[in-house]
C-alpha cells in the first residue's frame, strides 16, 4: 500500500494524509463500481500503526482539551474589563486554534472502525478532505500572524509606553483584523483546487476508495491519459504554492523568531530595572522608618521632621505605584513571551520538515518522512492546546478574572433557581391564603 501526501503548509500536516493504492488506474468519472472487494488493510484510513495510536489515544484528548481551554480563554479575553489590543489578538488566536482543532475531528474519527467502515462517512470524508486541508492551513496562517501581532504590540509597549497606551480608532483595528484574516485566506485559497480527488467504489458499491493527484503534474490517473488542465492554470497553482510557502511559513517563522528574541532581550532588561526599583523601594521604606523613629525620639523638632516625613511618604507612594505598574507590565510581558516561545517551539519543527520535504529534498521518498511529520503534528496540536495552561500558570489577572466570571455565572444560576422556587412558593401561598380567606368568609356568613 502506497501512502502519499498532499502538499500542505506547516500547521496542518496531520490532515494531509491521503491513501493511494496501485490497484488499477482510476477512471475519469468520480465514482465507478467494480466487483472486486478491498482487504481490511486497504480500507484502513491510517498510514501506519504509529499514526493509529496517535489518532485514537493522544489526539482526541489534546483536541478536546484545546477546544475547551481556548473557549475559556475567550470567555476572559472578550470580557469588557480585559479589552486591549494584545487581548484582541489573543482572542483571534483562540478563535483560530478552535477552528483548526475542530477540523481535526473528522480525521480522528476516520481511525475508528465504526466511522471508517461507514459508507456515508467515507463519502463525506474523501470528498471534503482537500477542503479541510485548505481551511486548516488558513487557520494556521491566521494563528501565526496573530502571534506576530501580539509580540509586536508587546515590544511597542516596552520601548514606547506612551505610543502603546495611545488609542487606535475602531476603524483601524477592524481593518487590521480583516487583513490578518483575509490575506492568509487568499494565500491558501488555491489549495481548494490544487488537487483532484476521484472516489472509486468497490465490492458492488459497498466500499469507497479515493485517489488524489496534484493538478500541476504531468501524469494523470490513467497511464495513457494526459493532464487535462491548461499550462496557465498549472503555473498559477505552482506560483500560488510558492507564495504560500514564502508568506505563510518561511517569512512568518523568521519574523517571529526575530521578534521573540527581541522580546526576550527586552524582558531581561526589564527584569534588571525591576530589581533596581525593588532596591529603591526597600531603601525608601527604611528611610521612612528612620524618620518615624526620629519623630518619636525627638519631640522638640516635630515640625521639620513631620514635613520631611510627609515628603518622604509622598515619594515612597509614587515609587510604589511605579513599581506596581512595572510589575504588572512585567507579568504581561512574561505571559506573551511564553506564548510566543511555545508557538515557535511547537511549530518550528513542522516548518523545517515541511521545507525539507517540498523545497530541498524533493527526491527523497515521502514515506521516510511520515513518522517525523506525525511527531511534528503532535507538537503543533499540543502547542495549540497549551495556551490555556500558560495563562493559568503565569497570569494572576487571568486567573482572577476567570474565577470571578465563574462565580458570577454560578451565583446568577443559583439566584435564578432560588427566584423560581420563591415564585412557586409565593404563588402557592397566595392561593392557599385566598382559599383560607374564602373559608373564613363562609364560616362567618354561617354564624351570622
Amino acid at each position: 500500500m502506497i501512502q502519499e501526501k498532499l502538499t500542505t503548509t506547516t500547521m496542518s500536516t496531520i490532515l494531509s494524509r491521503i491513501q493511494m493504492e496501485t490497484i488499477q488506474p482510476l477512471p475519469t468519472t468520480p465514482i465507478a463500481h467494480q466487483n472486486r472487494c478491498l482487504t481490511e488493510e486497504q480500507m484502513q484510513m491510517h498510514g501506519s500503526e504509529f499514526e493509529w495510536y496517535l489518532q485514537r489515544y493522544l489526539f482526541p484528548s489534546l483536541v478536546i482539551f484545546g477546544i475547551l481551554g481556548n473557549a475559556l480563554n475567550l470567555s476572559v479575553l472578550l470580557d469588557k474589563k480585559m479589552q486591549s489590543r494584545a487581548n484582541t489578538f489573543l482572542a483571534m488566536l483562540a478563535f483560530a486554534d478552535i477552528f483548526f482543532l475542530s477540523l481535526l475531528v473528522p480525521n480522528i474519527l476516520a481511525n475508528y472502525s465504526i466511522f471508517s467502515r461507514n459508507w456515508h462517512f467515507r463519502m463525506f470524508y474523501l470528498s471534503a478532505k482537500v477542503h479541510l486541508i485548505s481551511l486548516a492551513n488558513w487557520a494556521s496562517a491566521v494563528a501565526i500572524w496573530c502571534v506576530i501581532a501580539v509580540c509586536t504590540d508587546r515590544l511597542i509597549g516596552i520601548r514606547n509606553p506612551l505610543a502603546a497606551r495611545g488609542h487606535i480608532t475602531r476603524r483601524k483595528m477592524v481593518g487590521l483584523i480583516c487583513a490578518i484574516v483575509a490575506v492568509p485566506g487568499l494565500l491558501t485559497a488555491h489549495q481548494h483546487v490544487a488537487h483532484v480527488c476521484l472516489v472509486r467504489a468497490f465490492c458492488n458499491g459497498s466500499q469507497l476508495y479515493s485517489k488524489c493527484l496534484p493538478v500541476n503534474q504531468e501524469r494523470w490517473f490513467a497511464p495513457n491519459q494526459s493532464n487535462p488542465y491548461s499550462e496557465t492554470f498549472r503555473k498559477f497553482i505552482s506560483v500560488s504554492t510558492l507564495l504560500n510557502v514564502l508568506f505563510s511559513i518561511i517569512f512568518p517563522i523568521i519574523v517571529l523568531a526575530i521578534l521573540n528574541t527581541m522580546l526576550l532581550c527586552a524582558l531581561r532588561r526589564r527584569s534588571k530595572q525591576l530589581n533596581n526599583l525593588n532596591r529603591n523601594e526597600s531603601w525608601s521604606q527604611k528611610q521612612h522608618k528612620n524618620v518615624e523613629n526620629g519623630e518619636s525620639l525627638r519631640e522638640g523638632s516635630k515640625q521639620p521632621l513631620s514635613k520631611f516625613s510627609q515628603s518622604s511618604s509622598h515619594s515612597s507612594e509614587g515609587l510604589n505605584q511605579h513599581l506596581l505598574h512595572a510589575k504588572t507590565e512585567q507579568r504581561v510581558t512574561i505571559t506573551v513571551a511564553l506564548i510566543v516561545s511555545m508557538f515557535t517551539l511547537t511549530n518550528g519543527p513542522s516548518a523545517i520538515v515541511h521545507l525539507l520535504q517540498n523545497l530541498l529534498l524533493t527526491g527523497i521518498d515521502q514515506r521516510e518522512w511520515y513518522n517525523a511529520t506525525l511527531v511534528c503534528s503532535a507538537l503543533v496540536i499540543f502547542g495549540k492546546a497549551s495556551n490555556f495552561i500558560l495563562f493559568c500558570l503565569f497570569s494572576k489577572h487571568f486567573r482572577r478574572r476567570l474565577f470571578a466570571l465563574a462565580q458570577k455565572r454560578v451565583h446568577k444560576r443559583l439566584a435564578s433557581s432560588v427566584g423560581m422556587g420563591n415564585k412557586g412558593k409565593f404563588v402557592g401561598g397566595s392561593k392557599r391564603s385566598n382559599y383560607n380567606k374564602f373559608r373564613g368568609d363562609s364560616s362567618n356568613a354561617g354564624k351570622q
